[in-house]
This record gives C-alpha cells, structure tokens and sequence, in this order.
C-alpha cells in the first residue's frame, strides 16, 4: 500500500511544441517550470520531430504543430541527454512523454520507413531522459477505405510500433484528432483512423500495449461526449490533451453546420461522431469549429476534471498537457515562442483553480 495520500490535485504538463523551432529546450524548461521565473508546469510532452532539414514530416514544416526540441536525433547521445536532464532538473520540471504525431501507416512506403526510424529515435532519447510514453497518429493509409486503414494500422503498423517502443521502455499512445485535410484526397476527411470511441474499441481490443490521449477540444466539434470517453476508457488513458474549441455559428457556414448540434452531446453520435469520409467538410477543410486556449472555448474543464478524479486517471497521475493552437495567439507568425508564451500562461491561469488540491472548482 502506497504510503503517499491523494490530495486531489492534478498534473498540469505543457506540449512545448507551439513554442517553434527557434526556442531552445532550456529556455523553454526554465519559462515553463517551477524555478525563478517559471510559470509552474509540472511536466513536459517534448517535440521529437527531426531537425527541419531532415524532416520526413508530412506537415509541411508548420511551427504550430512540427518542432525539434531535441536536436538532431540521429546524433543524439549522452551528452545530450544530459543538458537535458539537467534543464528539467534546475526547472523542477519533469520529462513525461515524447510527441511525433505523423501520419505513421501513409500509402508512401519510403516516407512511413523515415517516420518508423523518426520513432525510433524518439524512443531512444525518450528512454535516455526519463520520459515514459511516446505519443503519436496511427495515421491512415490514404489508398485505403477508413474500415480497411484501421485494419492496415491494426495488423501491420501498431504492433511494430509497440514493439519499438516496449524496447526502450516507453508506452506508445494516440492522440484523437480526426486530421481532417491531413490525406489530400476527395472523399478522404478521415486522416487518423483513431478518431473515435468505435475505433478505440477495436484498436484496444486488438493491441495490448497501446494507450491513448483524449483531447476534448475534437470531440467538441464531432460532436463526441468527451466526459464519457474518459468514463469508458480510463485504464488506457495517459495524458489528457487540454486545449479548446468553440464551434462557429451556424450562419456562418450553413452548408456545413446544417447536421451539427454538438452541444450537448446526442448518444447516437457517441461512437462515431458525425465527420465522416463523406461529410461536406471534404469540400472546403475544417471551418466548423476554431481551437482555442484552454478556458476560451466550449470545453468544460470543471467536467473534464471531474472526470479524471472520478475514474482515478488524476490519482494514477495522469496530467493535462496544454496545447496551443489558437490563431488568436498566432502561433504560426515570426516569433513564434512569444506567442505561445502568453497563450500558456493564460492556460495555466485558467486550469489551475480546477486542479488545484485545494480550491478545485466543480
């Protein structure tokens, strides 16, 4: 029996990838942590994407969502590791999964052979610095049908994957982003098959060693009761994305918008939520929703935290791991790390008061 008492805090961790290629790990370490000058994040979800000149990346090089926070991975050594290590250390902050979310089952079999070696270096330097999962896409094979894709990651992608990760003591997880206009095909919305709870089912059901990370702001949009997701899957829950969305009004885009009532969730859109392959979103990209900063959107962080406490994923140490990719702060501008300053330190001014042992709010 574990000697330590739950207080009913949670962990809030930072993705630092919105801070851009051009912020360094120690000045992202010593900005994001608890020492002088630190804004008070307890954890890290590090950007391990390959150095921009080496990127096999299908995201087009974006600073929103592409970062290399550890350097060239191929010569990553101890050296390294040990600058690191001792940011984190002198921040009091800790290392706590490693982010590559690419398209890792792409029809382009010499691409998916770079991001399958892109994942491997992660997972080397991830077990050098004491990071505990890896988080990234089962992607979609965009030859495929959405039924077929998920087979395909199912049977040919997930399990070598796994296996990478299991060999340097690391647990791969996935991120729900459905990665609308990720394939570039008519008819092809779906760009990550691991979308919704119906395909969380089958992957789970399937593959032993994989976990996930639910973000709330997606299923705010597909129209996917996020409370119920973190409910049914709390043992294969990880870490907990905290970012927002607000879904634009109807008038704005009719067309669209017609078939969407997101708020509050119908239980007939639980299972697959209502973006499919043949939505009109394959007209003309997202436009249903903008994501926002935690506390801007129309997440409600007092019912996700609720959540994690009631299922235990707070008590195991399960944190909410800020992301940013609101356009209000943006993130995609020249001086990118600035931007994402301010939107993180209005993120952990928001959520703190709901993870706060003392003062939670309900």
């Amino acid at each position: 029996m574990s000697d330590k008492t739950y207080t009913g805090a949670i962990k809030i961790g930072l993705l630092t990838v919105p801070f851009g290629n051009h912020a360094t790990f120690p000045e992202i370490t010593q900005w994001s942590g608890k020492g002088e000058g630190g804004h008070g994040y307890d954890c890290l979800s590090i950007g391990a994407w390959p150095l921009p000149e080496k990127s096999a990346s299908q995201r087009g090089g974006e600073d929103a969502f592409v970062a290399a926070h550890c350097g060239d991975l191929e010569t990553f050594n101890e050296a390294r590791a040990s600058e690191m290590k001792g940011a984190m250390k002198e921040a009091g902050i800790e290392p706590y999964s490693m982010a590559l979310f690419e398209n890792m089952s792409t029809a382009n079999v010499s691409v998916r052979e770079q991001l399958h070696k892109n994942f491997e270096h992660a997972c080397r330097i991830g077990s050098m610095i004491g990071a505990k999962y890896i988080g990234t896409f089962p992607g979609r094979n965009e030859d495929m049908s959405e039924g077929d894709a998920l087979k395909f990651f199912i049977e040919r992608i997930g399990p070598k994957l796994q296996k990478v990760a299991s060999d340097y003591g690391l647990k791969p997880f996935f991120e729900n982003c459905i990665m609308e206009g990720l394939i570039g095909k008519p008819g092809r919305v779906v760009g990550n098959v691991a979308y919704c709870p119906a395909n969380f089912r089958r992957i789970f059901d399937a593959l032993d060693g994989w976990f996930m990370n639910p973000d709330p702001s997606h299923m705010v949009w597909q129209g996917i009761d996020y409370e119920k997701v973190l409910e049914e899957f709390p043992d294969r829950i990880v870490e907990v994305h905290a970012k927002d969305a607000h879904v634009l009004e109807r008038w704005l885009r009719p067309e669209a918008t017609r078939d969407m009532e997101p708020m509050p969730f119908r239980p007939e859109n639980y299972d697959t939520g209502i973006v499919h392959d043949d939505h009109p979103i394959c007209q003309w990209g997202a436009g249903l929703y903008n994501h926002a900063a935690p506390g801007l959107g129309d997440v409600k962080w007092s019912k996700v935290t609720g959540q994690m406490r009631e299922t235990g994923l707070a008590e195991r140490g399960v944190p909410l791991m800020v992301e940013i990719e609101d356009e209000a702060f943006s993130p995609r501008s020249p001086g990118a790390d600035n931007c994402a300053k301010a939107a993180f330190a209005v993120a952990i001014r928001t959520l703190r008061p709901y993870c706060s042992a003392d003062q939670y709010l309900l």
